[in-house]
Order: structure tokens, then sequence, then C-alpha cells
């Protein structure tokens, strides 16, 4: 085997492992971006349910209070502006 075929070999196998590494990235990265959206939808499921639970309870609440039913109670309610609104309105 003489140099320039030395060579030629030498560059075929530099170019092979770059190209194996950009595969290699791209997967792993791409990964992590579906992992991470998965976990954004979750929370915003999460946070979704949280808000109607929260606009229901405040919608029994005042049922309960106009029919002298119940006193008014304090929990802890998800916070945004729809919440807050109705909220304000009762």
């Amino acid at each position: 085997m003489n140099a320039w075929q030395l060579t030629g070999l030498l560059v075929l196998v530099g170019v092979a492992a770059i190209v194996l590494l950009v595969a290699w990235v791209t997967t792993y990265f791409s990964r992590i971006q579906r992992q991470r959206r998965e976990e954004r939808m979750a929370v915003a499921e999460r946070a979704a349910q949280n808000e109607a639970a929260s606009l229901a309870f405040l919608t029994l609440r005042a049922r309960a209070v106009k029919l002298g039913l119940a006193g008014p109670i304090e929990p802890a309610l998800a916070r945004s502006s729809l919440v807050n609104a109705a909220r304000s309105s009762l």
C-alpha cells in the first residue's frame, strides 16, 4: 500500500466517523426535544384540568352560598386570568 492509498483510506475513515457522529448527535437531540415536548404537553393538560376544577368549584361555591347551604371557603385555586375574572365576578 503506497502513501496515497493510505491517505485515501484515512480520509475515508475520517469522513465515515464524522457522518456517524452527526447522525448520533441528531438522533440524541431529537429524542431530547421529543421528551421535552411530551413533558410540556403533560404540564399543559394538568394546568387545564386544574383551571377547570377551580372554575367548577367557584361556581358550585357561589351557588351553595346563595342557597345558604355553605359558608364561604377559600381553597387554593389555579391562578389564571380566567379564574381571577370568575372570582371577581362572584
